[in-house]
């Protein structure tokens, strides 16, 4: 129970395992995957799940999809960054107003607030 109760803390799940269970077998694996969706399985031929590997596992699913979630907002800011200077340089270069720019680098008008925001 001391599992499903620390599922989201990573921290205490840790002292947990580390302290009272190491191994799961098929059943309690079926209970928490259900309980608190922990997605643990165990591979064909294998009777018991070492803790302390599901748990690395999912810290290191946790940190990929964060680190995913970072890239992905680095990407769109670096965009966004790249498409402000070019709305820049052609209202400087060509003498004209931002959303005029901005229809010539085919921006969106749904964006155009947010790039005139930003400038």
């Amino acid at each position: 129970m001391a599992f499903i109760r620390y599922s989201k803390d990573m921290e205490m799940l840790d002292k947990i395992v580390n302290g009272n269970f190491r191994n799961l077998r098929k059943n309690e694996i079926d209970v928490l995957n259900q309980c608190v969706n922990a997605k643990l399985s165990l591979k064909e031929g294998e009777e018991e799940l070492v803790v302390c590997k599901a748990l690395e596992d999912m810290k290191k699913a946790a940190a990929e999809k964060a680190a995913e979630k970072a890239a992905k907002k680095a990407t769109e800011e670096a965009t966004e960054n790249t498409l402000l200077q070019a709305v820049k340089n052609v209202m400087e270069s060509f003498h004209i107003s931002a959303e005029q720019a901005m229809g010539v680098l085919k921006i969106p008008e749904s964006e155009f607030a947010k790039f005139l925001s930003m400038l």
